[in-house]
């Protein structure tokens, strides 16, 4: 993800707005979308792909390993959860774009997640999805291991996003968990974020 070229969604959760100056005045509201691109050692934010703003070209943290700038907000990127957060070196760097609504006690917190943007994703050499959220597990569906005839599983969905199928041996472990990720674009099995098949 913090390879050149690479581009994604970032969506933010934080807990209030963050405003401050960035070539320009900068605010970050909670539950802001953007797309980022990593060019030649520098971030750009756009509202979609085909619209990246050259001026919020940014360059800290760049050549650090997993490490992001959005709108002058320096992030730590993990690969395994897809979480962006603000760590004490990334705050004492943004802390010079948002003087005032950066504080201290977001150091360690979870500020934002990443999606690959869904028509992109199963284009990539190397699939890595990202795991379903708000999941409500059902015993009505559960299979019995012991049935050696098999089970079929019919079901009817409609979404203007992504659908996840989840199966799982043990549902509060997400290393047991095999989804199906169903979207316009494609589909694809994974079992622990790797993509199996598509």
């Amino acid at each position: 993800m913090t390879e050149d070229e690479a581009h994604f969604v970032v969506i933010f959760n934080t807990r209030k707005e963050l405003s401050g100056s960035f070539n320009g005045p900068v605010k970050i509201s909670p539950h802001t979308k953007k797309y980022a691109r990593l060019y030649d050692g520098e971030w750009f934010v756009g509202e979609s792909l085909d619209r990246m703003d050259l001026v919020t070209g940014c360059n800290e943290g760049s050549g650090k390993p997993n490490k992001i700038c959005i709108l002058g907000l320096v992030l730590t990127y993990s690969a395994h959860s897809g979480f962006l957060t603000i760590e004490k070196e990334d705050f004492n760097v943004s802390k010079k774009t948002f003087p005032i609504s950066l504080t201290t006690d977001m150091i360690g917190s979870l500020i934002a997640h990443v999606e690959w943007p869904s028509d992109h994703i199963f284009q990539l050499e190397k699939v890595i999805g990202y795991l379903p959220c708000n999941v409500k597990w059902s015993n009505v569906l559960r299979f019995d291991p012991s049935n050696q005839e098999g089970k079929c599983l019919h079901f009817s969905a409609s979404s203007k996003g992504t659908i996840f199928v989840i199966f799982a041996a043990v549902p509060n472990n997400k290393d047991t968990w095999y989804y199906i990720q169903i979207s316009p674009y494609g589909v694809g099995i994974f079992k622990v974020s790797i993509l199996s098949d598509n």
